[in-house]
């Protein structure tokens, strides 16, 4: 698994520490890693929330990683997780989503909203409701079958994004003509 993010409190990491104890409790992370990526005023805070639930052996905290390292995790990992409780892009949606893997993130990521059909090419879950993301989880975890289908699906519908579909949406927003404007 795969985070990225700055080390702040609306990037929704608690939440997620907290539901992979849930997670852990249930004996549903085997051996899965979440892999940390990211810096800022909360990583103590992070790695103390982490030890005390007892997470040692399910997460690395990597601190800030250059573009080329956050390329390799994204191809590594099976599943992105995006909790933040407020956030209103977040670019690695898409990067998930374009390599073809699971993406598990908040109803307040704004490109989550936008891409994600949840249960059909990703996972949706409520900001900061720590059992609905574990549940999510659990799934993605557990099952190979679910995280092909997933992935396979979010490949191909992040295929419908391309700036010309963005032209074209704009311009009919405006009452323009799409192929003038390119």
């Amino acid at each position: 698994m795969y985070f990225s993010g700055r080390m702040i409190a609306r990037k929704g990491l608690s939440s997620l520490l907290e539901a992979l104890a849930i997670c852990k409790a249930k004996n549903a992370l085997v051996d899965s890693v979440l892999w940390i990526a990211g810096d800022g005023p909360l990583w103590n805070e992070y790695q103390k929330q982490a030890d005390k639930l007892g997470l040692g052996q399910h997460v690395r905290f990597l601190g800030f990683v250059q573009m080329s390292l956050h390329t390799w995790l994204l191809k590594k990992s099976s599943i992105v997780v995006i909790p933040s409780v407020a956030d209103a892009w977040g670019i690695v949606v898409d990067e998930g989503m374009q390599l073809g893997k699971v993406v598990v993130a908040s109803n307040t990521v704004g490109s989550a909203v936008d891409r994600i059909q949840s249960e059909s090419n990703g996972m949706l879950f409520s900001a900061g409701n720590v059992h609905e993301l574990a549940k999510y989880l659990e799934v993605a975890i557990s099952s190979s079958d679910v995280r092909k289908t997933l992935g396979d699906n979010a490949a191909m519908s992040s295929r419908d994004f391309s700036p010309q579909r963005n032209v074209a949406n704009l311009s009919r927003l405006l009452g323009l003509n799409s192929e003038s404007v390119c």
